[in-house]
């Protein structure tokens, strides 16, 4: 029985998730400036994530202001690429605040490279004093190079406080 049926659809996604947004499996952000982080090559065959064939989507992700001070947002595709796949990602305030909280992002690509189903966009996050609430932010997907969007946008939470800590509330 192949992992993806095992876990279902949902948990083949949250282990790529909970990969990417720890570092597990990532490569240094790409040299390019693009805002890309490609996934390394895996040891052990990756599982196939079940979306309809030409089916894109994005998802949320959460991230706490600690070194590196980046957030990585996953995106899926599903199929196999044969060649690079590319969506556009541009960044929108909510109660997070560019050049506040974050760097903005406009009209950045990530790539899903040959031979994978999955890209990362990447957020830097500003550093500073991090705060006691979670603010967030939108990351907006449009113009893929191949298929259609599922999910347009992914909530991207910058948690208040450390991970696995509860922040002290005033």
């Amino acid at each position: 029985m192949t992992m993806s049926r095992r876990l279902g659809v949902a948990g083949v996604v949250l282990a790529a998730m909970v990969a990417m947004v720890f570092g597990l499996g990532a490569g240094p952000a790409g040299a390019s400036g693009t805002g890309l982080m490609p996934a390394a090559a895996p040891t052990t065959p990756a599982p196939t994530v079940s979306l309809c064939r030409d089916c894109m989507t994005v998802n949320d992700a959460i991230c706490w202001e600690v070194p590196p001070y980046r957030c990585t947002v996953p995106v899926f595709i599903g199929w196999i690429a044969e060649d690079d796949v590319v969506v556009h990602y541009t960044t929108v305030d909510r109660s997070a605040v560019a050049g506040v909280d974050y760097t903005p992002v406009k009209d950045a690509l990530v790539t899903v490279p040959k031979g994978s189903q999955v890209g990362s966009g990447v957020i830097e996050l500003t550093v500073g004093k991090p705060l006691d609430r979670d603010r967030t932010l939108l990351v907006e997907l449009s113009r893929p190079s191949q298929g259609r969007l599922l999910r347009t946008a992914a909530t991207v939470t910058i948690a208040a406080g450390q991970p696995g800590k509860t922040p002290a509330r005033k």
